[in-house]
């Protein structure tokens, strides 16, 4: 049985987000630290994905309207904040969970919530940016026009509740749907990088400057401020 290991601080704000209201599952893993001393940090992945054989979520008009998936086989695939408590009790032992692995060792390294036991997933927030699965299991999601606002409106409604200092995009494709969309102040510093689950996460790359995915993320936690490579 999976600890409860996260933080319902923010519930009561999520509730009144809409698309939330259609899909608690998605409410964002806010951790039990994350509103203690220190940079508030949000992280962005990409998308959720279901089973191969599933397909009810393909349609945009439909799934945005609601769709009901209590009882369907592979609801738990979309509830973000027991995906990330199982995979601190289990150490991420499964291969599908590549990107939280190298998240929280990319923000071990930067020095996230090191003056607290555990992981540094208990002092951040984690929510996939696209609000619908990807269409084909372990792929990136073809986005639509549905896609791109119904996620921009979903993020803005986070930011609004819970403030964070740094937001994180830890996709490329996320980040480029998310640029002209999403409202920014000078309180918050965005970065984006490749997702933690490919290869440029440890591959150098000559248009960030000879940095790899990892390396960006881990200066966007660690910068005061200012422009560099990933940086927005």
């Amino acid at each position: 049985m999976t600890t409860k290991t996260w933080s319902t601080r923010f519930d009561e704000p999520f509730s009144s987000i809409g698309h939330f209201q259609l899909y608690p599952e998605l409410y964002p893993w806010v951790g039990q630290a994350f509103h203690s001393p220190g940079p508030r940090i949000l992280v962005l992945g990409e998308s959720h994905y279901l089973k191969p054989e599933s397909d009810y979520h393909h349609d945009a008009a439909a799934w945005y309207a609601g769709i009901n998936i209590q009882g369907r086989s592979d609801r738990a695939w979309t509830i973000t904040r027991e995906i990330i408590a199982n995979g601190l009790e289990n150490g991420w032992r499964e291969k599908s969970k590549t990107i939280y692995r190298n998240i929280e060792a990319a923000a071990t390294e930067a020095g996230v919530g090191a003056s607290k036991l555990g992981s540094p997933f208990h002092s951040m927030a984690f929510m996939n940016y696209f609000q619908r699965p990807a269409q084909v299991s372990r792929k990136s999601i073809v986005v639509s026009k549905l896609d791109r606002n119904h996620s921009a409106a979903v993020l803005n409604s986070v930011l609004e509740v819970l403030s964070p200092e740094i937001v994180i995009f830890s996709s490329v494709l996320a980040w480029s749907a998310a640029r002209e969309s999403i409202h920014r102040n000078q309180h918050v510093r965005f970065a984006f990088t490749p997702h933690p689950a490919t290869r440029w996460w440890h591959t150098p790359m000559r248009k960030y400057k000879g940095k790899s995915g990892r390396q960006i993320f881990i200066e966007a936690l660690q910068t005061d401020g200012g422009q560099s490579s990933g940086l927005a």
